[in-house]
């Protein structure tokens, strides 16, 4: 109804829903789709005009009363309230915001019309693609481990890439580790992040391991 035209009413590019539409989009049969109808058209809920088309009074009201406001506003606003057609700008006329909550445009919601049935649908907007453990280590870890020992982007994704050996193939338990050394800041990192990875896995630790584990 928002982007119909006119706006307001109940129309798919122009043309009035039939009641094969209008049950595909409430996802029941005919037989309810009429009945519930029928039973806003007593009820005084759905609005026709004299052509039958089904509309919102409240947005043809808003409407007709923007279309006011504009005619309104080419010739100066309101005469009554401003004092003229072109009255001497007024600061108060106009108030800075104060920052409370403003009015937000509802949503345009977007249908697709089946070739095949003519029955409209709702688009529902597509949810975003959740990256996989492996790329989140090396798009993370990479500059990390880069700001970490100062290697290249290259030498980096291969110390990620011997790491993730000794931890068998867990990307976020590396990626885990490694954000736990830029906490830790040690004096060697790489030998900070093996000796972690070994110790989380019981392996032994070598004496070089342990004193960079212990900092």
């Amino acid at each position: 109804m928002h982007e119909a035209t006119p706006r307001g009413f109940l129309l798919i590019n122009g043309r009035p829903l039939t009641a094969v539409q209008m049950a595909g989009l409430v996802g029941c049969g005919m037989d309810d789709a009429s009945s519930f109808l029928g039973e806003l058209t007593e009820a005084g809920v759905l609005s026709r005009d004299e052509n039958g088309l089904i509309y919102s009074r409240r947005m043809r009201a808003d409407t007709e009363r923007a279309a006011k406001d504009r005619a309104n506003g080419g010739k100066g606003g309101n005469p009554f309230l401003k004092g003229g057609v072109n009255p001497p700008d007024n600061p108060w006329d106009n108030p800075p915001d104060n920052g409370q909550d403003k009015a937000q445009k509802p949503e345009a919601r977007q249908y697709s019309v089946s070739k095949d049935t003519g029955v409209a649908a709702l688009e529902l907007p597509s949810a975003p693609a959740v990256a996989d453990p492996r790329t989140m280590l090396f798009r993370d870890g990479v500059p990390a481990v880069r700001q970490l020992t100062g290697k290249s982007d290259p030498a980096a994704r291969t110390l990620i890439g011997r790491w993730l050996k000794t931890a068998r193939d867990d990307c976020r338990r590396l990626l885990r580790v490694i954000e736990d050394a830029q906490d830790a800041k040690p004096a060697d990192p790489v030998a900070w992040i093996e000796a972690a990875l070994q110790e989380r896995h019981g392996q032994p630790k070598s004496g070089t391991a342990f004193l960079a584990a212990r900092g």
